[in-house]
């Protein structure tokens, strides 16, 4: 029993022993041990050796309630010696006094086993990474002021510009305007916009296909986007830009009409100036009555 029991006082003493030592600053003589379960691994170019360690985060895993000591720490340029310790490769590593490395270029990455319970910390030097994550973040405040500085210059005019990346859809159903103007025509607005006007429109019943007479007159310097929509506001027809003098005489429904008169329908009329940005104009509704037969 006593056999059992005298290897682990001794053992105890001789960790007190070292601790005392450390406590005290003198040099301390510590050995690495290997580790199955060691995830971390990093090359002393200094000192032609590889180190295996536990993670930051395994240590986290294997003592949450962090009753664990850490002795010293591996790696660090700018620490306090406080002793020595053998890797498994016989190759001795100065061991530094725990956080007394440069906490702006270099870190604790994992932690290497000594004793039981007992940990060595592994310093790395972090300063490219930090110097980039850095420089990323000054990139991105810097990319954000500029942006908020010339935010009404990019985008204060994006529907203009979207809309200036566009050429113009012509519709191809439009020819050149051979017949006469209706009857009834008015200005819109200070552009003097000539918009033809209608009593009545005839179309055929149950059919899509219809034969019509809608004209962007010559005078004009836009062009028309012209849709047809019954009475509750459906729209039943919509073409795409006609150029001045241009006009169609054919245009497909969306949908078939039963025979009635249709009063109080609207011709719709939308105008684009013909410029780099096509521009909305002021447009016209004119009320006409559909007959449909």
């Amino acid at each position: 029993m006593l056999c059992n029991i005298w290897p682990k006082i001794i053992k105890t003493r001789y960790t007190k022993f070292k601790h005392k030592l450390y406590e005290e600053g003198e040099t301390m003589e510590l050995k690495i041990q290997n580790k199955s379960n060691y995830v971390g691994k990093i090359h002393k170019k200094k000192y032609d050796t590889t180190i295996g360690f536990f993670t930051k985060k395994q240590i986290k895993a294997i003592y949450p309630n962090k009753n664990y000591r850490v002795e010293g720490e591996i790696g660090n340029e700018t620490g306090v010696q406080c002793g020595v310790a053998d890797n498994l490769d016989g190759k001795p590593l100065p061991v530094y006094k725990e956080k007394t490395h440069n906490k702006f270029t270099e870190a604790i990455i994992g932690y290497v086993a000594v004793d039981d319970n007992t940990f060595i910390g592994i310093v790395k030097n972090v300063l490219i990474k930090r110097l980039c994550i850095i420089l990323i973040i000054m990139a991105l405040l810097g990319g954000g002021i500029t942006a908020a500085l010339n935010y009404e210059n990019w985008f204060g005019n994006s529907k203009t510009t979207q809309a200036g990346a566009l050429k113009p859809e012509i519709d191809q159903n439009a020819e050149d305007w051979k017949g006469v103007l209706p009857n009834e025509n008015k200005e819109v607005g200070s552009s003097g916009i000539a918009i033809p006007g209608y009593k009545s429109i005839s179309l055929k019943a149950n059919q899509k296909e219809q034969a019509v007479s809608l004209v962007n007159p010559e005078q004009n310097s836009c062009y028309f986007i012209i849709s047809l929509l019954l009475p509750d506001g459906t729209e039943i027809y919509k073409s795409k830009m006609i150029p001045p003098s241009k006009g169609l005489y054919n245009i497909t429904l969306n949908k078939e009409l039963e025979t009635g008169t249709y009063e109080k329908a609207i011709l719709k009329y939308e105008c684009y100036k013909m410029d780099d940005n096509l521009t909305q104009l002021n447009g016209a509704n004119v009320e006409v009555i559909l007959e449909v037969n």
